[in-house]
């Protein structure tokens, strides 16, 4: 039998044992994860984070300057004053003329006339402070409803919510980073609130004076008819307005772009459950 020939072939190449070294290296390459698969807790967390600042924002967006609209902003309107009726002079009783000491004089002289009082002055007319604006209702809105309209801004009156949390809002002052939207305060103005609205936009913030007066203010104004919530104030940050501080109750509205404690008292102790509330009293 002819021995086989070992000899390749012409055209057939030969491939040399592989050596365990390789045969190694190669399984460990196979064994190896992917990038996905080493990054894939990294990647999953990243997506997730980025999904909650998206979340975060357009919540943001909805619950502040979407929430609301306004179709202008509220200008001063006419000082209004209650003058007080005049007080009626008390009248003097009658005396009887004294004899007259002189023995010589005239029998037929009359006694002198007793003087009329003095007339007291007029009194002078009380303040009442801000103005009257138009009432837009007072509309209870769900939850879900995703813009409120209001005619002008800040409106001290017109829809708003009525939810634990959203409306009315807890009395308390708000900072800059917490806006209130009109949908929940409306409605403690509804119950005979005083809400003190502040200005941060454009780099126009309140000082840090001017905050401490807003704290004063709400420590202070204690004139609630109720004694079981006698501080009834809401302060908020609030951009939509032409001054940079406001004063509302139900109905009525001071603008200023100076805060004065003593002008805020008074304007809290005239309008703090007066008579047009449609809740008056209601904590």
């Amino acid at each position: 039998m002819a021995k086989r020939s070992r000899r390749p072939v012409r055209g057939e190449t030969t491939t040399a044992p592989e050596s365990r070294s390789t045969r190694v290296a190669r399984s460990r390459r196979a064994q190896q994860p992917g990038v996905l698969e080493r990054y894939r807790t990294l990647i999953f967390t990243a997506i997730g984070a980025v999904a909650v600042l998206i979340v975060g924002w357009l919540f943001f967006q909805g619950s502040t300057s979407a929430a609301y609209t306004c179709e202008s902003l509220l200008s001063p309107g006419p000082v209004e004053s209650l003058t007080p009726r005049p007080a009626t002079p008390t009248p003097s009783p009658l005396t009887s003329p004294s004899p007259s000491v002189d023995a010589t004089a005239s029998p037929t002289a009359s006694p002198a006339a007793s003087p009329s009082p003095a007339a007291s002055p007029p009194p002078e007319p009380t303040p009442r402070l801000g103005f009257t604006t138009p009432i837009l209702g007072r509309e209870h809105v769900a939850d879900s409803i995703a813009t409120i309209d209001y005619p002008f801004c800040p409106p001290t009156s017109g829809r708003h919510y009525n939810s634990r949390g959203r409306g009315p809002i807890p009395a308390r002052v708000y900072p800059q980073t917490q806006e209130q939207t009109p949908g929940g305060w409306i409605h403690n103005l509804e119950h005979g609130y005083i809400v003190a609205l502040y200005r941060c936009s454009e780099g126009q913030c309140p000082s840090e004076e001017e905050l401490a007066e807003l704290q004063a203010f709400f420590d202070q104004a204690t004139f609630s008819v109720n004694p079981g919530c006698p501080r009834k104030v809401v302060v908020a940050r609030f951009d939509q307005m032409n001054t940079r501080f406001a004063l509302l109750a139900w109905g009525r509205a001071l603008l200023m772009d100076d805060f004065d404690l003593d002008t805020a008292l008074t304007f809290a102790q005239q309008w703090t459950d007066h008579e047009a509330v449609p809740e008056r009293g209601v904590c």
